[in-house]
């Protein structure tokens, strides 16, 4: 009986550090994903605002110097 308490005990202090390392890691790619969000907002923004004006300093539609 100690020894299958004993084994409990172990097996329950493995997982918990289990669950703490994954807790870790989630929550390092939660803030990748944070940030990755942000970014991506802002590209949206500066996308919307380019295309509101035109987008008049875009170098794809000007024409070459020699025209």
């Amino acid at each position: 009986m100690e020894e299958r308490l004993e084994a409990l005990e172990t097996k329950i202090s493995y997982m918990e550090n289990s669950i703490a390392e994954l807790n870790d890691v989630l929550v390092d790619q939660q803030r990748s994903l944070d940030a990755h969000t942000k970014k991506i907002d802002s590209l949206i923004h500066l996308f919307r605002e380019l295309k509101e004006t035109g987008g008049e300093d875009s170098p794809h539609d000007s024409k070459p110097p020699h025209y």
